[in-house]
C-alpha cells in the first residue's frame, strides 16, 4: 500500500520538504506529479544527448582500458603511435567513450565529448597531474596517464 501526500497531510498537517537545490517548499497534492515532471524532463535531455550520440553522426571513438586501472586509478589515452598522431590528438570523433574492465569484462565508463576530453587532458598536463608514458605493441605509443578522479 502506498502512502499519499494526502495521508502525510492528515497525520502531519502541511509540511515542508527540500528539493535539490536545498530549498524548503510545501509538500502540496501536486507535489510528487510536479516533481515526476521535473525528474521526466530532464531525463529526457538525458536520452536526447544518448540518441545525439549514437544515432547521429556516428563519430565516435571508443577505448577499453585494461584492468590496470583499478590499481593505479589512471587511464591511459593514447596522442601518438609511431611517432605520428594518433588517438586523442587526430580523432575527428565528436565523442569519446572510454570503457573501464575488470577481469575482461566491462564494468563502467565515461562518455565525454572530444574537445572537454581534450580540454581537460592539456590543463592536467600543463599543471602536472597527468604524465606522459610509453605503452601499446612495442612500447611505441605516446600515452598520456590521466588520474580518472581528475577528469571531470
Amino acid at each position: 500500500m502506498a502512502i499519499t501526500v494526502n495521508d502525510i497531510k492528515r497525520v502531519f498537517g502541511d509540511c515542508e520538504i527540500q528539493d535539490e537545490r536545498g530549498i524548503f517548499m510545501p509538500l502540496t497534492v501536486n507535489w510528487n506529479r510536479d516533481k515526476f515532471d521535473m525528474d521526466l524532463d530532464f531525463g529526457k535531455v538525458g536520452e536526447e544527448k544518448a540518441l545525439e550520440i549514437f544515432e547521429g553522426d556516428g563519430r565516435i571513438e571508443v577505448k577499453t582500458e585494461r584492468d590496470i586501472w583499478r590499481k593505479t586509478r589512471n587511464i591511459a589515452i593514447e596522442v601518438r603511435c609511431n611517432g605520428k598522431l594518433s588517438g586523442l590528438s587526430n580523432t575527428e570523433a565528436k565523442t569519446w567513450i572510454h570503457w573501464l574492465t575488470n577481469d575482461g569484462e566491462i564494468i563502467g565508463g565515461y562518455i565525454i565529448p572530444v574537445k572537454q576530453l581534450r580540454e581537460r587532458v592539456k590543463r592536467l598536463y600543463k599543471d602536472g597531474i597527468a604524465k606522459t608514458v610509453m605503452g601499446g605493441d612495442g612500447n611505441n605509443a605516446q600515452m598520456i596517464l590521466v588520474p580518472i578522479d581528475k577528469l571531470f
